[in-house]
């Protein structure tokens, strides 16, 4: 058996993974990210993840890993160069690939963490196997990739084919922090979630959401969730309305993409059928003849480990115990 070791650079948490050879994690490490002003010190946690995670390679293959796949949630220049990252600023023009292989004394390969999302469900979840694949990623903000005959579009950075959440959807929805309005993160990522609940708890109809909204533990897309699973009307108002505005962003992509499944990931996509259930009715109702029915939505087979799981793919272990990329 051999292991690869696949991490994601968060704003909260650090994260490492051991993956098998057939995509499976097998082992889990995670760190606090330091909020700190010098990028060396930012990055800290993830390196004790990944050194954690690399210990336990050696302990059963005799060896650590022979390179590390590392997914970050912003755009980089030349493989290496940081920008944008907006929950760790600190890391702005940071060579962090370079930083990381002095660190480490072995290969890394960095990969923005939604495409690093659809390499893991191309490799081990629920886009295996299919020609055009376009997969969404909902949390704090939105992002999508695209993959045709398992190879990711690439074209903005030489990484993504554009800032998908970002497209206008609401011709009059709220001011994004892009510093547009109406755009699709505004209207299905996690602030989307918590505003939609407040204007509907706001009519008095539903007590329990008003109750939870006024509750000590602060309003939460998990604590929507909880509720709605109760069969409470209002909170399932939230993931009726929320589901709606994904799939009107879901048929937009799909009559430019043309995929034959869209697979949802994110922590919002947690919701589950909740969430997507509403999302197929409004994507049949917003796409085209010609593609109503053409293509299934589904969850992100491997959940909150799909960007685990990719980034661990971009590093392969080669029977000499050489890393071929």
């Amino acid at each position: 058996m051999t292991y690869r070791v696949g991490a994601d650079l968060g704003g909260t948490y650090s994260k490492a993974a051991v993956v098998d050879q057939e995509g499976r994690v097998v082992a889990r490490f995670s760190e606090p990210t330091p909020r700190a002003r010098a990028p060396e010190a930012c990055v800290e946690g993830l390196l004790t993840a990944i050194r954690r995670a690399a210990d336990w390679v050696e302990a059963r293959m005799g060896r650590s890993p022979e390179g590390y796949g590392v997914s970050v949630n912003s755009p980089f220049e030349h493989g290496d160069v940081i920008h944008l990252n907006n929950n760790l600023p600190a890391l702005e023009g940071f060579a962090l690939r370079s930083y990381l292989r002095r660190r480490l004394e072995a290969p890394v390969v960095l990969e923005w963490d939604i495409n690093a999302a659809l390499l893991g469900e191309l490799w081990a979840g629920a886009a295996s196997g299919r020609r055009r694949v376009v997969m969404v990623s909902i949390g704090t903000g939105v992002a999508a990739a695209i993959s045709v005959r398992g190879q990711l579009l690439r074209w903005v950075y030489d990484q993504t084919p554009g800032e998908m959440g970002h497209m206008v959807v609401a011709r009059d929805g709220p001011v994004c922090t892009c510093g547009g309005r109406g755009c699709w993160e505004e209207m299905v990522s996690s602030r989307a979630v918590l505003r939609i609940a407040r204007e509907i708890a706001a009519g008095g109809e539903f007590p329990a959401l008003r109750a939870l909204l006024d509750g000590g533990e602060g309003l939460t897309p998990e604590a929507i969730s909880r509720l709605a699973d109760t069969g409470d009307p209002g909170a399932r108002a939230v993931w009726q309305e929320v589901g709606e505005w994904l799939g009107v962003g879901v048929a937009s992509l799909a009559q430019i993409f043309l995929p034959d499944r869209v697979v949802v990931g994110g922590g919002i996509s947690l919701a589950g059928e909740k969430l997507l259930a509403p999302c197929r009715a409004s994507v049949d109702r917003h796409v085209g003849d010609a593609l109503r029915g053409s293509f299934d939505i589904v969850p992100a087979a491997l959940g909150q480990d799909s960007a685990l799981v990719g980034a661990a793919s971009l590093v392969s272990e080669s029977p000499g115990g050489q890393a071929s990329r």
